[in-house]
Order: C-alpha cells, then sequence, then structure tokens
C-alpha cells in the first residue's frame, strides 16, 4: 500500500496540470479576442521618461542591477478619446521615439486601458501548452515510482 504523501504528489500534480491548461486555454481565448478586436492608433510623443532601477541581491551582496525606462504615452482611441498608460518601454520602442520615427499602439475599443505596442512580445500560448504537456509526461513517467 502507498503511502499518502505519494497520492498527495499526484494529487498536486494532476491539479498543476489542470491549472496549466486552463491558463493557456485562457491566453489562447484573449489572443483571439484580441487579434479580432484590435484597434491601432499612433502614440503621441513622449516628453518625460522615469528610469527605475532595481537591484538584485543575494546574501546582502549586490548581484546586479536593471534599468527600465517607463513613461505615460497617450493615444486617441476611434471614439476620440484620449487615453493615457503608464508603460515599461523596451529598447526598441525607445530607439523609435528618440528618433522620432512613429510608435503605433493596439487596444481594445471596450477596454483602451489593455493597450500595448504593436509587435510588443505577449505570453506564448505555446509555452503555455508546453509547460502543460510537460507536466503531464512527468507525472505519467513516475506515476508508479511515487
Amino acid at each position: 500500500m502507498q503511502s499518502w504523501t505519494s497520492w498527495l504528489v499526484r494529487i498536486s500534480a494532476i491539479f498543476l496540470i489542470v491549472l496549466s491548461l486552463v491558463m493557456a486555454l485562457n491566453n489562447l481565448k484573449n489572443e483571439r479576442y484580441f487579434a479580432a478586436h484590435r484597434q491601432i492608433s499612433t502614440v503621441e510623443p513622449i516628453s518625460e521618461y522615469q528610469e527605475i532601477t532595481s537591484t538584485k541581491k543575494k546574501l546582502g551582496l549586490e548581484v546586479s542591477k536593471t534599468s527600465t525606462k517607463h513613461a505615460v504615452f497617450y493615444f486617441n482611441t476611434a471614439n476620440n478619446q484620449r487615453v493615457g498608460i503608464n508603460r515599461g518601454l523596451t529598447p526598441t520602442i525607445q530607439e523609435k521615439l528618440l528618433a522620432g520615427e512613429k510608435v503605433y499602439v493596439e487596444y481594445l475599443l471596450d477596454e483602451p486601458s489593455a493597450a500595448r505596442f504593436v509587435g510588443e512580445s505577449r505570453p506564448s500560448t505555446a509555452a503555455s501548452f508546453s509547460i502543460s504537456l510537460i507536466l503531464f509526461v512527468l507525472t505519467v513517467s513516475f506515476w508508479k515510482k511515487l
């Protein structure tokens, strides 16, 4: 007879698989909705940046520093509503803004605060499903060993 801890591990693994699948399906649904209903607008030139530095420490020693620029950017929706969003700027977006190039934002008409820069990376649905698959394979391969 197997101990209750091995069953606890099995149930936890199944829970994680189901949770990761639900998250992957939700991500897929959101991306499809965004692709079907998105609007595109031009970002107004940004005049002011805020640099935020985060420091990682281990055992009281500074390991690394990361600096990112944040800015409030504005755009007008199709309804002529002016929307401002505080967002971190990727190096590519920073370069375009400094060069005076046009930067585009995609947003949902019913929720313009969910805006993101066109071409900005998004959580990958394939990666989410891959995590579910890896968890499933690990659970099946270790099922009898538990």
